[in-house]
């Protein structure tokens, strides 16, 4: 249910969203010949054409640490949405410390980061941070979901132009801006689902070769096809696990109850109801299910990251368009993981039936046997 409904909210955030990238650009500008400075202005004029966002995303790298590539984000206008720019693929962050950017914020030197980029930095609300020599105020810290979205840095775009574009002049050595107006990534987000195509084919002739447009329809597509993929193969391992979970637990109680059938008759023998030796062994039953489950949820708590890592093999493959010191990267770089206190109650509720359903019968067939019978076994 998760996975479907975070599907839909994707196609519904992206499906008026048009993303506009500096030619040959993988979402990252710097490296790349970044759209001219008028081109937003030029955009306006599109019919159909709702809002338009400016961002500048460069890299920068410190191999001193965990985490060396962030990101450096500058949006314009500064209410806009925060667009967290991944290997070229956009996600909107949520805020969970401090605030966001406000109204009036453009002309001062703030910063939003992730909370990774806080830890690494030694950064909280509040802090300041330096950027080359320009000195940051933080005023909020953000979760991106994933560990490389929240190794970025979102400021106003004049303070993200003045860091990416500054140069170092060969004979005064003087640092200078060959231009303050150039952007990596535009957002048009168009009125209605239905002008989408028609918006995207004007912006393609306007921009021509200078910029590749992205439909986030097909991107929203995309992953939802991948999603779904997920969730139907979650469902039927889900349904595969119970099942294995149930015989399991159902052909314990059996073994259990039948070593245990002196014990039954000697129980049987001081007046034991049958309900008292049902109760018994449904009580033990649900114990071990419900301690087995709370230790897989450890297990998976402690262990997820590594499993992924052997499972997807992404620790041994080099991702490509990333260089400048980022390298390999494991599947728990990319991919978060975390219990909810939901996920945490299903799983107990799961194993409390389990155990009930699986020592019913085996518990039923002990109670129905006469003392005399079960004292003779051996």
């Amino acid at each position: 249910e998760r996975i479907s409904n975070t599907a839909s909210r994707l196609e519904e955030s992206v499906a008026t969203l048009i993303e506009l990238r500096a030619a040959g650009a993988t979402g990252m500008g710097r490296g790349v010949e970044p759209l001219r400075g008028d081109a937003a202005e030029q955009l306006r004029e599109v019919p159909g054409v709702r809002s338009i966002e400016r961002y500048l995303y460069f890299r920068q790298v410190d191999n001193n640490r965990k985490y060396p590539v962030s990101v450096i984000a500058g949006l314009a206008p500064i209410t806009g949405e925060l667009r967290v720019n991944s290997h070229g693929e956009v996600g909107t962050p949520s805020i969970i410390k401090g605030r966001g950017f406000g109204p009036g914020d453009d002309s001062k030197n703030l910063a939003v980061v992730g909370s990774i980029y806080a830890r690494q930095q030694g950064l909280d609300v509040g802090s300041t941070l330096l950027l080359d020599g320009t000195s940051l105020k933080v005023i909020g810290i953000f979760d991106a979901g994933f560990v490389f979205g929240n190794n970025q840095v979102f400021v106003p775009l004049r303070v993200a132009q003045e860091l990416a574009y500054q140069d170092v002049d060969a004979l005064t050595g003087l640092r200078y801006i060959p231009d303050r107006e150039r952007v990596s990534n535009i957002y048009v987000t168009v009125e209605s689902v239905g002008q989408v195509r028609e918006v995207e084919r004007q912006l393609r002739e306007r921009l021509g070769d200078e910029a590749d447009v992205l439909s986030g329809q097909r991107n929203a597509a995309i992953a939802a096809e991948a999603l779904e993929r997920i969730r139907s193969g979650s469902v039927l391992g889900a349904l595969l696990s119970l099942g294995i979970s149930a015989l399991l637990v159902l052909f314990t109680m059996a073994l259990i109850t039948r070593e245990r059938t002196r014990e039954i008759g000697v129980l049987k023998a001081l007046g034991a109801s049958n309900v008292t030796v049902i109760r018994q062994f449904v009580t033990e039953s649900v114990a071990m299910t419900v301690g087995g489950a709370l230790l897989g949820v450890a297990l998976f708590a402690v262990g997820a990251p590594f499993i992924a890592d052997s499972l997807l093999g992404i620790s041994s493959t080099s991702l490509t368009g990333l260089a400048g010191g980022m390298g390999s990267q494991p599947a728990s770089d990319v991919i978060s993981f975390s219990v909810s206190a939901t996920s945490l109650g299903y799983a107990l509720f799961v194993a409390m039936a389990l155990g009930i359903l699986g020592s019913l019968y085996p518990s039923y067939s002990a109670s129905r046997m006469h003392p005399a019978v079960a004292l003779r076994h051996e």
